[in-house]
């Protein structure tokens, strides 16, 4: 069964805000108020994106529980900059079990 519009669109922003806390973590550090912000921002469209569920890579597209996740051009290029960050760290995807608590 392929993705709701609405799970394409909730996953696509849990990419987007990763890819924002790899940035302003990196300029900033872990402890920055921007950083915080946008851990939070994560944690909010994870809770959104209805764990549990998982993230992988399969030939170069974003795949959520094994379904295809469309995504505009502009976030594919912000997925395969924060792919190639986890593939540095031989991670193979992201595993979401349960919303937190803020």
């Amino acid at each position: 069964m392929a993705l709701t519009a609405e799970q394409t669109e909730q996953t696509n922003r849990v990419v987007d805000r990763l890819f924002a806390l790899m940035k302003t973590s990196g300029l900033y550090g872990p402890t920055h108020p921007s950083t915080t912000k946008v851990g939070d921002e994560l944690v909010g469209a994870v809770a959104e994106a209805g764990p549990p569920f998982s993230l992988r890579i399969a030939n170069e597209a974003l795949v959520r529980d094994r379904q295809l996740v469309p995504m505009p051009q502009a976030d594919y290029a912000k997925f395969c900059k924060l792919w190639n960050v986890f593939e540095r760290f031989g991670l193979e995807g992201l595993e979401f079990d349960a919303a937190v608590e803020t």
